[in-house]
């Protein structure tokens, strides 16, 4: 059953599929193993796995690589088809199997593909499984990964002196960011942050294209900052280890944080602002950070700062960074917390949100 180089060629060409789902191994160099005709490992390069989609990117809609590593590979084949999904790291059997029907439930009940994905994954949380945060889905790049909209080009649905921003419909896989600064024309960036593969990558291509003229470089977190309007701070989580220390004195430590990981999601809205005043809290960095796999617990914690005391205990609990393996998850994120001591490390326990909380969650998302 093991596919060589010209089966994986020819099933494309029989089949016309709309999801094509690989399911074997991957290498750490990133490449995908196939087999040769003597039943040896055959390793494909992801230039060449790129340079096949590419011949099809009018019939594929996805490609599903279900293998270890195989992010390499998802982020070269969507230079031509509209969504991957690859794996950030090792995943093991169970994982994988668990991961595909989830995501093939939401196929057949007629989802979009970034559904299926978060069912995927769901899927993985539902059954206790550490692996919910080795899945990333890659938006293709047929759509530019980043514009710039004048202030004149959206609305503000309840008046101009609303916080509320209403876009196009076709823009809704864009985070809205809006600019704040000193000698820039007002206005908002959309990017896509499932087309960056970390934090750094994308505040390098906002810097360059959008912000360059108003803040010297290497600047993020001394001159400017991304904070959504729920307060929440895109900074690394690293930051808060310490505590005291203005931020303008902090460098940002990005590692390879993806920016969702950092509150940079898709529908998401913020701000590109100055870190003075208040931003600067009292010119020490007071500020809480979270750790989740949960998007509804993201949800909540984003609707509104105040959340975090009211459900700490129960739902968050407090751990120190010595004891953290930022790795297990997929959500970090700083908010800020003028009722909480400077520095604090608050993760998930893995509780499920009530009922109460769960249709809260709910109707602030749906509005």
């Amino acid at each position: 059953m093991s596919v060589r180089p010209g089966d994986l060629s020819q099933a494309i060409l029989d089949a016309s599929p709309s999801i094509v789902h690989f399911s074997g191994h991957g290498t750490a160099s990133g490449e995908l193993c196939l087999e040769d005709d003597r039943g040896q490992i055959h390793p494909v390069s992801a230039d060449a796995l790129a340079d096949l989609f590419s011949l099809f990117a009018k019939q594929v809609q996805c490609v599903v690589l279900n293998a270890c590593f195989a992010e390499t590979q998802a982020r070269a084949i969507a230079e031509h088809i509209s969504y991957v999904v690859g794996m950030r790291q090792s995943i093991d059997d169970a994982a994988a199997i668990a991961f595909a029907g989830g995501f093939y439930k939401g196929v057949a009940a007629g989802r979009s593909i970034p559904d299926a994905f978060r069912l995927g994954v769901v899927e993985l949380q539902l059954l206790n499984i550490a692996d919910s945060v080795t899945p990333v889905l890659i938006r293709g790049s047929r759509e530019p990964a980043h514009l710039f909209l004048a202030e004149l080009d959206y609305i503000f649905p309840d008046g101009p002196n609303s916080s509320i921003v209403s876009f196009e419909e076709h823009h809704h896989h864009y985070a809205k960011i809006e600019v704040i600064l000193p000698d820039l024309p007002r206005g908002c960036i959309l990017v896509d942050p499932l087309r960056y593969r970390s934090m750094r990558h994308m505040l390098d291509d906002l810097f360059l294209e959008y912000l360059s003229k108003a803040v010297p470089p290497h600047t993020y977190g001394k001159e400017w900052m991304i904070v959504t309007l729920a307060g929440v701070m895109a900074v690394p989580w690293q930051w808060v280890r310490q505590p005291g220390t203005r931020v303008s004195e902090l460098d940002p430590e990005w590692y390879d944080a993806a920016p969702e990981a950092m509150g940079i999601l898709p529908g998401t809205h913020a701000e590109i602002v100055a870190p003075r005043g208040e931003m600067r809290c009292r010119s020490n960095f007071e500020a809480v950070a979270v750790a989740s796999n949960n998007p509804k617990m993201f949800s909540l914690v984003f609707s509104s700062p105040k959340v975090i005391s009211a459900i700490e205990g129960t739902y968050l609990k407090e751990r120190i960074f010595d004891t953290f393996s930022p790795s297990r998850y997929r959500y970090k994120w700083v908010s800020k917390a003028w009722y909480c001591e400077p520095g604090r490390l608050l993760v998930d326990t893995g509780k499920n949100l009530s009922q109460a909380i769960d249709r809260w969650v709910t109707g602030r998302t749906r509005r």
